[in-house]
């Protein structure tokens, strides 16, 4: 008569039962390690592709890595204009760049805020309302920043005023 071994889940199985019947928990319900295959298994599809599967994109300038870029490339331009004019004070130069990358930079910053908490799919006008006064916003804080760095004292000259009152 030949001896039948006993399979990985028939083991977990008995040793699972053995654990509850002792008044312990068993902590781990998948198999036992001393057990467990050393073949490779490859991931399947769970779902088999069909023609009402979600397509791939095609690569995007304003979507995924491009965009991430974008970002923090705004994100490190600000380290070295923020310095220099603290270093050297305000100078037309320094002030106009901050005046256009730090607007731009919170205008990605807030369009990241509406795309995670007003989803399209479940708010399409509170997301398109949304994104449209963001839109309008920065716009009219790059016209501002335009403005007080051409026709006024420059924004670092302006928040430094604004600081000491």
């Amino acid at each position: 008569m030949a001896t039948r071994l006993a399979t990985p889940q028939q083991l977990s199985a008995v040793l699972n039962r053995a654990a509850r019947q002792k008044g312990a928990l068993a902590f781990h319900t998948g198999r036992v390690l001393g057990v467990q295959s050393s073949k490779t298994v490859f991931a399947r599809a769970a779902v088999p592709a069909t023609p009402t599967t979600v397509a791939v994109p095609e690569p995007n300038r304003v979507d995924g890595s491009f965009h991430w870029s974008f970002e923090r490339g705004l994100s490190v331009a600000l380290v070295p204009l923020i310095s220099a004019q603290l270093i050297q004070g305000g100078a037309p130069v320094t002030d106009m760049l901050l005046g256009v990358v730090l607007p731009l930079h919170c205008h990605l910053g807030f369009d990241s805020c509406i795309t995670d908490y007003f989803d399209e799919r479940k708010s399409p006008v509170l997301n398109k309302l949304m994104t449209w006064t963001l839109r309008a916003a920065t716009v009219g804080v790059l016209v501002g920043c335009y403005q007080i760095n051409t026709h006024d004292v420059g924004l670092t000259e302006m928040v430094g005023r604004a600081w000491v009152a």
